[in-house]
């Protein structure tokens, strides 16, 4: 009879030590919506001790948006939520209590600003202001290459802005053709 009082005093201890570690953590649980309440999945969801910076339990949205940290230890946290494209949400002061799930409001994500910036990095061309006089100098080659069957300088003005060549006669810029 004494074995039996000593095996159910055991067995009735196990028990009750298996009910008390479970009851020595806390639950988070929540869900992440953007500005238009649409769900964000795969974002960073994390809680960190007050003013630290680093992360103690960290986890991923599901494909609606929810989240659940379970295991966590009791105490103060800051709930930060992280996704790329958005502003970082950050709710401090979240208290988890042992035993008991932590339901967290719809936590919102705002969409971040988008920034550019467009460097432009060109030499700077000179402006002549006090001659309106336009001058090129061509080269030999410039002119070898020319997509023209003779190769002249004639057949090389043909081919600039403002010349124009009909019934024999070129005029440049429409002035009359002895000029």
């Amino acid at each position: 009879m004494l074995r039996l009082r000593s095996c159910t005093l055991l067995l009735g201890v196990c028990l009750t030590v298996g009910a008390v570690y479970g009851q020595v953590t806390g639950r988070v649980t929540g869900s992440v919506v953007d500005a238009t309440g649409a769900s964000v999945p795969d974002a960073s969801v994390s809680l960190q001790l007050p003013g630290s910076g680093s992360s103690v339990y960290a986890v991923t949205t599901a494909a609606a948006g929810e989240f659940s940290i379970s295991t966590v230890n009791p105490g103060t946290y800051d709930l930060v939520v992280e996704k790329k494209g958005f502003l970082k949400a950050i709710l401090s002061g979240l208290k988890v209590d042992a035993g008991r799930a932590a339901d967290v409001a719809q936590i919102k994500l705002e969409i971040a600003a988008v920034t550019q910036t467009v460097e432009v990095t060109e030499a700077k061309q000179t402006v002549e202001t006090s001659n309106a006089e336009v001058a090129t100098t061509i080269a030999r080659t410039q002119i070898q290459n020319l997509p023209i069957l003779n190769r002249s300088p004639l057949g090389f003005m043909q081919t600039q802005a403002g010349i124009n060549s009909a019934a024999g006669t070129t005029t440049v810029n429409g002035q009359p053709p002895r000029m």
